[in-house]
């Protein structure tokens, strides 16, 4: 009897416990006015320094404070430009930085100042609570994975043997949202391939002896999202692994010569 397999790409490849769903990663102030942020941050392209880095810092803190709350449009300060640059229904914040392996407090003199940003009614992501929200609450089918060989049972030593993917390499998820920001997510995989006794060249695998050739093929998942233009951003490990084998008939191309005439 042959038996069907459903694979799940489960984003949470591991089990989260009561605890860490209790875990927050941004402290708000008693006014409401600013934030503490553990790890990495997304912000907003208003940001001036490498967003990329500060999402996927993981031993970064960011204390991000609204700013220009009590503006008077006839001031001549920074103000009217920094509320210009934000979107409608998001305000301007300074943005410091420290970094360490203990959380600073509100009033430490370890935080720099390192740019502005742009936050909603929200306030600022956390990276960890993006992930967070993805492996507690998501999954993704991942389809069986189907290969195959060019050629596709026969082949000649010294030939190239190519393999192809025939099944999906990539999933996309519909978008989720995290304190107010669309989240894009998808899956994707890529393959490794293994074959003995064979060479690797650019143009394919080439047998280096005559018989039966086994090819091992593994698809490896990973899942990725991003959110406000950045970068994508890797779910985290273990990844998703499908394995399959291929044989082949390899043989040796042999040459007969005939004597012609007397």
């Amino acid at each position: 009897m042959k038996i069907s397999v459903t694979i799940l790409l489960l984003l949470a490849s591991l089990s989260i416990s009561n605890s860490a769903q209790a875990t927050s990663w941004v402290d708000v102030s008693s006014d409401g006015n600013s934030y503490l942020v553990s790890g990495g941050a997304l912000f907003h392209e208003r940001f001036e320094d490498d967003r990329e880095k500060a999402a996927t810092c993981t031993d970064c803190y960011w204390q991000v404070q609204r700013t220009c709350l009590d503006f008077d449009p006839f001031d001549r300060g920074p103000c009217p430009e920094l509320l210009a640059s934000c979107p409608k229904g998001m305000t301007i914040a300074e943005v410091e930085f420290a970094k360490g392996s203990t959380k600073p407090t509100w009033n430490s003199t370890a935080w720099k100042f390192v740019s502005h940003t742009c936050i909603g009614p929200l306030g600022p992501i956390s990276s960890e609570e993006v992930i967070h929200k993805i492996q507690s609450s998501l999954k993704v089918r991942v389809p069986p994975l189907r290969v195959e060989t060019s050629p596709p049972k026969r082949t000649l030593i010294n030939l190239p043997i190519r393999v192809k993917q025939l099944s999906a390499s990539k999933i996309r998820y519909s978008n989720l949202e995290v304190a107010g920001i669309p989240v894009k997510l998808w899956a994707e995989s890529t393959l490794q391939i293994r074959c003995q006794p064979c060479r690797e060249l650019p143009e394919g695998l080439i047998a280096k002896r005559s018989g039966r050739i086994a090819i091992e093929v593994e698809a490896r998942w990973s899942a990725w999202y991003t959110a406000l233009g950045i970068s994508p951003i890797k779910v985290g490990d273990p990844q998703i692994r499908q394995r399959k084998t291929l044989w082949i008939s390899a043989a040796q191309l042999k040459s007969r010569f005939w004597k012609v005439g007397k």
